[in-house]
């Protein structure tokens, strides 16, 4: 599917983007996860084209949309703001969100934030364990991402879709390698992750100082939760779906089998088969009442 690639500004900041699918349906905008870029939902969004309009983000250190210089500026709530901003200026419509993993907290604070514009959110395992139930300690969780970054540097291709693998259930193929591909910068002979320490260190910074779990019940709109599966037994990920069962009101949950991390990488017709069917029956039955 074709996505025309945009450059806006605002905050002070660019932001790198892409617009894509039918204009004259609803409009979907998602979000990446942690080191990912706006291509990996490429699977998904070929699914979807013919239902949906779709605004795709590089959020900040990101893809093609530089880094913020202040951490700060990564708190959910500052960036969520910045990251409407941008929206608003593409269309004027109310949206569906979805995101996967921090993307997916993103979507709950632009859905907390901006109540009268979002008709629903999909949550990709994301927007819901951590940092809340991951039994990490600030300072342990940011030397794991230090030590991750140190060892996430290859030296040709191949190490990386052989790391990359152990993400999917799914063989690996020309689809999955278009989806990673964007991510990684080739230097100095090496290939390594696009996005840079200081980055995702405040990133990891700021689910800390804005948990998950205290966005839940500001959220309104119905929310779809789809989760991992593997590993097959996770106390912290059933502790986390049953808090935020608790807490929004119009919550559907779904378990998608032999599942790792990247439900969208995995199983993308089933993804999108579910989205849409939650959509039709449970956003916009919701959106007429």
């Amino acid at each position: 599917m074709y996505m025309q690639p945009f450059m806006l500004k605002g905050d002070g900041h660019e932001y790198h983007g892409y617009c894509g699918g039918d204009s004259n349906k609803p409009l979907m905008v998602l979000h990446h996860g942690m080191t990912a870029d706006a291509l990996a939902y490429s699977s998904l969004l070929e699914e979807l084209k013919e239902q949906f309009h779709f605004i795709l983000l590089d959020s900040p250190g990101h893809g093609r949309t530089p880094p913020y210089l202040n951490e700060e500026k990564y708190h959910f709530t500052e960036l969520s703001k910045n990251i409407f901003r941008i929206i608003a200026k593409l269309s004027k419509s109310t949206f569906i969100l979805v995101g996967h993993s921090w993307g997916g907290d993103l979507c709950l604070h632009i859905a907390k934030n901006f109540q009268e514009r979002v008709l629903g959110v999909v949550l990709l395992d994301g927007g819901y364990v951590f940092p809340d139930y991951a039994s990490l300690t600030k300072h342990q969780s940011l030397n794991a991402w230090k030590e991750y970054l140190k060892n996430n540097i290859y030296d040709n291709w191949n190490e990386v879709i052989s790391v990359y693998q152990d993400y999917t259930t799914k063989k690996w193929d020309e689809a999955l390698n278009a989806t990673i591909a964007s991510s990684f910068k080739y230097q100095q002979g090496k290939f390594m992750l696009i996005s840079e320490e200081f980055t995702l260190l405040s990133i990891i910074k700021a689910f800390y100082f804005e948990l998950c779990s205290s966005v839940h019940r500001f959220v309104q709109c119905p929310v779809l939760l789809i989760h991992a599966t593997i590993p097959f037994i996770d106390t912290s990920r059933e502790d986390a779906i049953e808090n935020i069962k608790k807490s929004i009101t119009n919550l559907s949950v779904l378990s998608i089998s032999n599942t790792k991390h990247n439900p969208n990488w995995n199983h993308p017709e089933l993804v999108a088969e579910e989205i849409f069917k939650w959509i039709r029956t449970v956003v916009f039955t919701d959106a007429n009442d």
